[in-house]
């Protein structure tokens, strides 16, 4: 059986949560820090609403590459909560993110 999980679906938004989970630990926080930040401004719904909905679904232990972290886990639910209109412009938006991160070395000197 061939278990597919709810980021498989749309190709974009695996891109999105696949590239999150290979990237540096550093980079790391700081996309999560953004994917955050992106959905929180770009959906109808309070951040207070949002937290209750995480916390309701939070499984303390999980196994899943991003339970540990819970910023992490955080970025990765909430692109749960998105409808598929708003899912694409929040994809967009991380997407220049990633860019934006690729195109920053260890140094901080952007290449751009």
């Amino acid at each position: 059986m061939i278990f597919t999980r709810w980021y498989d679906r749309d190709k974009n938004l695996k891109l999105i949560v696949e590239t999150l989970e290979y990237i540096d630990a550093n980079t790391k926080l700081e996309l999560a820090d953004d994917i955050i930040q992106i959905i929180i401004d770009g959906i109808g719904i309070s951040s207070d609403e949002l937290i209750d909905k995480l916390d309701k679904d939070y499984v303390p232990g999980g196994k899943r590459w991003y339970d540990s972290v819970d910023k992490l886990y955080s970025a990765v639910e909430m692109l749960k909560y998105t409808d598929e209109l708003q899912r694409t412009e929040i994809i967009k938006e991380i997407m220049y993110s990633v860019l934006y991160f690729k195109n920053i070395d260890i140094s901080g000197k952007n290449h751009v």
